[in-house]
């Protein structure tokens, strides 16, 4: 609807629309990303509302008017419509804005397959690519207990449930702030349990360290590998 207002058209056309093309074809591995179109779509939105509203008053008093007077509002034939350079240019950008949405459709699967790939790179690359390379070789059959939120995210991982930061059904989510009192991640262990990715405030914390070691040591545990000051931990 702010498209039919002058004052916002062209703040619509040249960066509202704009800007939530690029993040569809470039940005939405990370739906954060568009947050930048926020000030954006807020001002199109107002102008849009803002238009709504004057048209509906403009339609009661419309209504009010032809039913008072019938005899005005006579519909007469062949009325002209005359095009001016400006609305030429709006429906040009339209149609261009119309093309773009129609290639991006043509393009689905190949931008989506790039923001997969994009997304695969949230949080640290490379511990992704290690947890990435052994579900791949080895496969994960269960929850992971994990200090390390934006496995969450990470293509694969979502669990049924998508849900991002929380408890889903591929993670148990600990607390990564040490201003609480740390909750012993091998007391939330269960029958369908996989393991652990803990960060160094987990593994080394000294009570819960030396109960890692004895469980490693004794084979009840295996440590996958130790990586960004992280440590993955397979059940046995």
């Amino acid at each position: 609807l702010s498209l039919f207002n002058k004052r916002s058209r062209w703040f619509t056309l040249g960066l509202t629309v704009p800007s939530i093309i690029i993040w569809g074809l470039f940005f939405s591995y990370d739906d954060r990303n568009i947050i930048v179109s926020f000030p954006f779509l807020a001002y199109s939105a107002s102008y849009g509302m803002a238009y709504l509203s004057r048209l509906l008053k403009l339609e009661k008093i419309k209504r009010y008017v032809a039913l008072k007077f019938p005899r005005l509002f006579v519909h007469r034939p062949a009325i002209k419509i005359k095009l001016w350079p400006g609305r030429v240019l709006f429906l040009l950008c339209l149609l261009a804005i119309l093309g773009s949405i129609f290639l991006v459709g043509a393009l689905g699967n190949t931008i989506k397959q790039e923001q997969t790939e994009r997304q695969k790179t949230i949080g640290d690359h490379e511990l992704n690519q290690q947890v990435y390379g052994y579900k791949q070789e080895y496969g994960i059959d269960g929850k992971i207990i994990t200090d390390y939120y934006w496995i969450t995210v990470l293509p694969g991982f979502e669990g049924s449930s998508l849900k991002i930061f929380l408890e889903n059904d591929n993670f148990v989510i600990l607390s990564n702030s040490d201003s609480y009192e740390l909750v012993n991640p091998m007391g939330l262990a269960e029958e369908d349990t996989f393991g652990f990715l803990i960060s160094d405030m987990y593994y080394r914390h000294p009570p819960f360290k030396s109960e890692f070691d004895s469980r490693i040591k004794s084979g009840e545990y295996t440590l996958v590998f130790s990586k960004s000051g992280y440590h993955f931990i397979r059940i046995n």
